[in-house]
């Protein structure tokens, strides 16, 4: 079977190369339109129930706009999360790092906001 797909590839070896060739030219000139329909989620289908279900969501609750960073704080020896002077110096970072990006960085929300949830 190997064999005789590699006689038959090599004996039209041309008609390969051209095939292949007029595929990837072809590939990419689908492809360019393809921004239009495709988003970071995937393909995105304007008459599909979930892009409806999407809209009417974003419209009660507001567009998603948070990408997600996930920051590991530890505690020093002898100290925990709770403790007040950790916890101060915690938020202290997290304001710093919002004002010194605020056109990155939109609100910090986890523990140290809200530590009784």
């Amino acid at each position: 079977m190997f064999a005789w797909w590699g006689r038959t590839v090599y004996r039209y070896r041309n008609i390969v190369i051209g095939l292949m060739v007029a595929l990837c030219i072809g590939g990419g000139i689908f492809g360019m339109d393809l921004g239009k329909h495709v988003t970071q989620s995937g393909f995105y289908d304007e008459g599909s129930q979930s892009v409806k279900a999407s809209l009417i969501a974003d419209a009660a609750y507001g567009r998603d706009t948070s990408g997600h960073i996930v920051a590991i704080y530890t505690a020093p020896d002898g100290k925990t999360v709770d403790d007040p002077e950790f916890s101060k110096k915690i938020l202290d970072n997290l304001d710093q790092a919002q004002q010194d990006h605020p056109d990155e960085i939109l609100r910090s929300i986890g523990y140290f906001r809200n530590p009784e949830l």
